[in-house]
């Protein structure tokens, strides 16, 4: 089934695939010649990464599109450049032709957010189960030396967040049937930016410490920052960006079922009162969140919202730790 919906798909060909979708092979096979990607050859490395959840929308096309930038994600957060994909499909038990129709739209978005970032789609796996779920391993490369690393905060930078927060408890609300189609319509916007524009600024401006937000929400990805690079954070809130979507339906005590887990660190926390709910909340497609000299970060935010991130912002400041890391928040 999927070699007959990966034929239908309008994946354009690249000289460094040497067996690909077409050719019916065992193994995808591509050639990785560094002058291809503009990188030294003893400097060239491969980067691979791999993710996959079910799906939280009942449209499959656009869940495709989703799932395949949610997954070129982490490659962006380390300056990688995403070659080429695999995906991996569970569809819901049904006849062949309902199955085949929706493996269909599914990598029909997939494909088409990859054509977009220059990604090539070179063949996958499915398998049957009781909801529908869309993964895709991802293979780029980059120059060792220009690596974005969780562990390279210094103490005087400023923290810079690409996206608002909030989409996790949005979506959660959407599935309830509890979320204004306005709302829904800003998460989905946010949601369908590639982090490819902002991963190309920070280059730029030499950013050296960068991660993505999704799954463990701002909290718990930045603390995985302070803790490899020995150093604490503090944040201010209001500068945060965080969707209106979010503070309706927050409000309304709705919020992902990740949340509780994410949640778990707040002891790491210094705040008056609890802690703010979007600092838990998981993200699909998630920004990017990057250190860089204050003196840098007006012209890089300036750049950032000349890429189309308007909702860009400076959130905080990489302070010294006296003890462990930990984050505070005004």
């Amino acid at each position: 089934m999927l070699s007959s919906v990966i034929c239908q798909l309008k994946i354009p060909d690249d000289p460094r695939v040497l067996l690909g979708t077409l050719a019916g092979e065992d193994a995808a096979v591509h050639r990785v010649r560094a002058d291809s990607f503009g990188i030294a050859a003893d400097k060239l490395v491969e980067v691979q990464t791999v993710d996959y959840f079910r799906a939280f929308l009942d449209d499959p096309y656009l869940f495709g599109r989703l799932s395949a930038l949610h997954s070129v994600s982490d490659l962006y957060a380390m300056n990688a450049r995403p070659f080429s994909a695999l995906a991996i499909a569970t569809l819901p038990y049904a006849r062949g032709p309902i199955q085949a129709a929706q493996l269909s739209e599914l990598l029909a978005g997939a494909t088409r957010t990859f054509n977009e970032l220059g990604v090539v789609l070179t063949g996958g796996h499915t398998s049957e189960g009781h909801d529908l779920a869309l993964g895709f391993s991802v293979t780029g490369y980059a120059n060792e030396d220009q690596l974005f690393r969780k562990g390279n905060l210094v103490p005087g930078d400023v923290l810079i967040l690409t996206k608002p927060l909030g989409t996790g408890a949005i979506m959660a609300a959407w599935m309830r049937g509890e979320c204004s189609a306005t709302h829904f319509d800003e998460a989905i916007e946010q949601m369908l930016i590639a982090n490819k524009s902002a991963a190309e600024v920070f280059a730029k401006f030499g950013v050296r410490a960068c991660t993505d937000i999704t799954g463990f929400g701002l909290a718990g990805h930045l603390l995985e920052m302070l803790d490899a690079s020995r150093v604490s954070a503090r944040l201010i809130a209001s500068s945060v960006p965080v969707l209106a979507g979010f503070q309706d339906v927050s409000a309304r005590g709705i919020l992902s079922t990740l949340h509780p887990d994410n949640a778990r660190s707040a002891s790491r926390i210094q705040h008056r009162g609890e802690p703010p709910a979007w600092l838990f909340d998981p993200q699909t497609s998630g920004g990017l969140l990057a250190a860089v000299s204050n003196q840098a970060a007006a012209d890089l935010l300036s750049e950032l919202r000349s890429r189309g991130l308007q909702d860009c912002s400076v959130i905080g400041t990489v302070i010294e730790s006296a003890t462990s890391p930990t984050l505070e928040v005004e």
